[in-house]
């Protein structure tokens, strides 16, 4: 019996395995060229209102540009000192803390000598570590995350770009898939719509989380209130998973101060928590993605293995595309 195989069929399926290991290869430059287009997609509406109100496109874009760098300048030149001096101090103390935290539970029981007390002796260890060696390596860890100075530059540069070009990504769509024109296009719009609106709703999410936790801590008196607000703010672009990091560090913190301030800093994060769940997020991320809890998980775990942080980042908006991929497919739009 022979095996009668198109060859369109297999021409599809080298094409497909060429693409797969050209992603592969060059996965660190397609990411910046993802994040660029997540943050070019986010300025699309403000470019947009600012176009209407009589301003031509590249002075919109330029003044948001310019504005954002004096912006993010500004904040450097405030945040950055005090921030830097609560690093080197909380990466002297963070191993004590932790170890503190640990043999108090200890007196509890609550992690005894046996095989699992071992275990979670090991996890505060092993916390204390990385915490304890990676808090000073912040700016280091910034500067590797764009892979240097010209990774950075690129960022920006493609990122205007993008912001720039009215048209100029369905351009160079129409170009790659001709005679998919009308549909690739119009996926493409719908996409850049859900970015745009994770990409605000995520900024907007990281600023308030930020401001909350600094005036919570503040509040009750907790060092290191600025440092750990700003982290927790930061790790707000890793959904689910960051704001548990944060509190966990927080509450080390807090605890080596006093234990009921530890307790009064875990209320404070799950009441933080419930907020961001049940108003914030809802209002925010309303029109933004559609996925379920399940499915972000399983895109940022998948993305932390494939690219580390910047998978993670632009782990979830890239599913929210392919889940409009996949919604096509079985609505008849696309076929194999």
């Amino acid at each position: 019996m022979s095996l009668d195989i198109p060859t369109k069929t297999i021409v599809r399926v080298f094409a497909a395995l060429f693409i797969v290991a050209l992603v592969l290869v060059l996965k660190d430059i397609l990411a910046l060229f993802f994040l660029a287009l997540v943050v070019a997609s986010g300025l699309s509406p403000v470019i947009g209102w600012m176009e209407r109100r009589g301003f031509p496109r590249i002075l919109a874009v330029t003044m948001l540009f310019v504005g954002a760098a004096l912006f993010i300048a500004g904040l450097f030149w405030l945040l950055i000192p005090p921030i830097l001096e609560d690093i080197s101090e909380l990466s002297k103390n963070f191993p004590l803390y932790a170890e503190l935290l640990r043999d108090s539970i200890s007196r509890f029981g609550i992690a005894p000598e046996g095989a699992v007390g071992v275990g979670v002796s090991e996890v505060f260890r092993e916390f204390a570590n990385y915490f304890g060696k990676g808090v000073t390596a912040i700016p280091a860890i910034v500067f590797q995350f764009f892979g240097g100075i010209i990774a950075l530059l690129s960022f920006v540069l493609v990122t205007f770009y993008l912001a720039l070009e009215r048209d100029g990504v369905e351009r160079f769509l129409k170009a790659i898939a001709p005679g998919e024109e009308p549909y690739v296009v119009d996926l493409w719009r719908r996409a850049q719509r859900k970015i745009g609106y994770w990409a605000r709703g995520q900024a907007v999410l990281m600023i308030v989380i930020g401001l909350v936790t600094y005036a919570g801590l503040s509040v009750l008196g907790v060092r290191y209130a600025l440092l750990l607000a700003v982290l927790a703010g930061l790790l707000e672009v890793v959904q689910l998973v960051g704001p548990i990091v944060a509190g966990t560090v927080a509450t080390i913190v807090a605890f080596s101060s006093s234990p009921l301030l530890a307790v009064g800093v875990v209320l404070l994060y799950v009441a933080i928590q419930q907020i961001e769940s049940n108003i914030l997020v809802p209002v925010v991320f309303k029109k933004a993605l559609g996925l379920s809890p399940v499915v972000v998980i399983f895109a940022l775990l998948a993305g932390a293995k494939l690219g580390g942080v910047v998978g993670m980042i632009i782990a979830v908006p890239l599913v929210a595309i392919l889940s409009e991929l996949l919604s096509d497919f079985s609505k008849g739009k696309i076929k194999l």
